[in-house]
């Protein structure tokens, strides 16, 4: 009798309509966050993310179609906006999904460290996805549900883009996303939505560079929302601004002890339980309420219930001396642009500074690489040497003239790419890696490079628009066959590294004095010039200027302008910066720098029959920067 009741029951359970129930609602009942992703781990909470509430909601909202949230780190954005609606729709309105990810590699880790933990202890959804990694409904990339399907992509993979219509949009990361060969990978995603009334569009990032961040153009095409709280003494409404942060102690010296929030209005201090009450019954405030149909949010990391004053404070401290750092900060702490110091630096303070050098290479200089500029009458080269904190040494400079459509300058490259240079301990170290602009007489460079063996000298294409130094690189030969020993080609995020050398140009060296003695100090990515550098490489090397200007749409972009005629030694310096990320000094460990210290490198590899057999057999003898994209 007990079994025929318990079947009435659950019959009658499955023709009850659904719950109806918003996210945060959803999530408050049924969301657990696993150990995997998260600190504080467990049943959610809307308390512990206050601001997130009414985010999360507006995706339930029928009169809302886009959602945009500009955000810092730390303000668990991607498990509120990202993860929270996934499982809402697996289980409430099972639908076709789509998680866009900067990349493949990218959207291979959220799947198995975050959204797969998250099917896994998600109450509601037990049963109702297979969890056998057997399964052909259950991938990595792919999972199916009923009613409905979840696929992750990323937008360096335009295959993954093309399939069937969905629902439901999600971007992890808009800033980081790339344009494909089929255009743009987010408006790809958005038309795929075209055939659903009811279709949700999510994107979610922090910010990067001023006049090329996605979120934030997208941010300021919608309703423009910010979270207001209220002082506890004069009740003013306000948003939180790290410039109302004040970390001066009784003394007026810096202390981030003392990091203390000052009202707008009224100037009296909040303690940090004030400033955790006003975030608990803050609001959102929209500059644009009319505009119900894409809501836009942006939120920084002061209203976090996770992060101190001190801490925030402490990391500002610690990164604003670097404008890499700095930038960093911006991005991530504040949930802001980070602005481009556009002007030149002063091309004479630079020629002054010459130094005599011990040797051709310095002490603390630990691989040397070449950047080489292309034009019609002329082959320029600059090598320089890099060492620990980016530090970086020039070490020489040359032209090579002659027609480079013809053999000659390219024959003068060949020989001087197999020269050695002298070390203080007497050692003698050759080039390690070379990029070669491929934008002029480009059938040309690609054969010489095609001399060499794989990513030693490497044909490279500027992009002013491109965020990342370096895009994963592409196999290419020359005028497009295709054929064994196939080489790699990399396009170069050209205003990104253009910016970071005239922050490097612009720091300087301190000398501290310790017991009568003067010791010299050099910051984060100083450069050093050899003493025989002439005037007009300085000229060259400071150029451009980054001016700025309105598309289209009415945004600011940024844009570099020649302020002088000849520029190539810039051109030089940004190819060189680009050889060393390929070498892969941007992911150096201390036991890297280590070994690199006791390696001896040879120079440039021509290619032999050797190599060729190598290659025809297992094209996959990649150095660390490609080892890192492919992985």
């Amino acid at each position: 009798m007990a079994s025929l009741i318990d079947l009435l029951q659950s019959s009658i359970e499955k023709l009850m309509p659904p719950e109806r129930l918003k996210i945060s609602e959803w999530a408050e009942r049924y969301r657990v966050l696993s150990p995997e992703s998260s600190v504080e781990y467990g049943d959610w909470k809307n308390a512990r993310v206050p601001y997130m509430v009414d985010v999360m909601n507006a995706i339930n909202d029928p009169e809302t179609e886009e959602i945009t949230i500009q955000s810092s780190s730390q303000t668990s954005k991607t498990e509120a906006i990202i993860i929270n609606p996934i499982l809402y729709y697996m289980d409430k309105e099972p639908s076709p999904i789509l998680l866009l990810c900067p990349t493949l590699n990218f959207a291979e880790n959220f799947s198995r460290k975050r959204l797969t933990p998250a099917i896994r202890d998600c109450k509601s959804l037990q049963g109702k996805i297979s969890t056998n990694s057997r399964d052909a409904a259950n991938t990595l990339l792919y999972k199916e549900f009923h009613g409905g399907n979840i696929t992750l992509a990323g937008s360096n993979s335009p295959a993954t883009l093309s399939s069937h219509p969905i629902r439901i949009f999600l971007v992890e990361e808009l800033d980081r996303t790339e344009t494909t060969s089929e255009g743009d990978s987010v408006a790809l995603g958005e038309k795929r939505t075209n055939n659903y009334y009811n279709r949700k569009k999510i994107k979610v990032s922090t910010p990067t560079l001023k006049g090329l961040s996605k979120i934030v153009k997208t941010y300021e095409r919608g309703s423009r929302e910010q979270f207001y709280v209220e002082c506890p003494h004069c009740k003013a409404k306000q948003t939180l601004k790290f410039s109302q942060v004040i970390f001066k102690n009784s003394e007026n010296k810096t202390d981030a002890k003392c990091a203390r929030y000052r009202c707008e209005k009224c100037s009296q201090d909040w303690t940090e339980a004030h400033r955790y009450e006003a975030i608990k019954s803050g609001l959102w405030i929209a500059e644009k309420p009319e505009n119900k149909r894409h809501r836009s949010f942006k939120i920084n990391e002061l209203y976090s219930l996770w992060r101190s004053l001190e801490q925030i404070v402490t990391d500002f401290l610690e990164k604003k001396d670097n404008p890499e750092t700095l930038q960093v900060f911006v991005n991530t702490t504040l949930g802001e642009e980070f602005e481009i110091k556009g002007q030149a630096p002063d091309w004479q303070k630079l020629h002054a500074r010459r130094e005599k050098y011990n040797a051709q290479v310095p002490n603390r200089c630990v691989f040397l690489v070449g950047g080489v500029d292309v034009q019609e009458d002329r082959i320029q080269i600059e090598v320089v040497g890099w060492g620990r904190n980016f530090e970086n040494w020039s070490i020489e400079y040359q032209t090579f003239f002659g027609d480079t459509a013809s053999k000659e300058p390219w024959d003068k490259l060949e020989k001087y790419l197999e020269k050695t240079f002298k070390c203080e301990d007497g050692r003698e170290i050759g080039i390690l890696k070379v990029c070669i602009d491929a934008n002029y007489n480009s059938q040309d460079v690609l054969k010489f490079c095609r001399k060499y063996y794989i990513s030693s000298v490497i044909p490279i294409v500027g992009r002013d628009r491109q965020l990342e130094i370096i895009a994963p690189p592409r196999k290419i030969d020359v005028k497009g066959k295709k054929k064994y020993g196939s080489f790699r080609s990399y396009t170069v995020g050209s205003s990104t590294i253009k910016k970071e050398v005239y922050n490097a140009l612009r720091q300087e060296k301190k000398i501290y004095k310790i017991d009568n003695k003067e010791i010299e100090a050099f910051p984060f990515g100083y450069c050093h010039f050899p003493e025989n550098y002439n005037e007009s490489y300085f000229m060259e090397l400071t150029a451009e200027e980054a001016k700025k200007k309105k598309d289209k749409n009415g945004f600011f972009i940024y844009y570099w302008e020649k302020i002088r005629e000849r520029n190539e030694a810039l051109d030089c310096r940004v190819y060189s910066r680009a050889a060393a990320y390929i070498v892969g000094m941007d992911f150096f460990t201390e036991e890297d720098w280590e070994r690199k210290e006791q390696e001896q490198p040879g120079g440039i590899k021509k290619r032999t029959f050797v190599h060729e057999q190598v290659e025809r057999n297992n094209d996959k003898d990649l150095d660390s920067f490609e080892d890192f994209w492919e992985s």
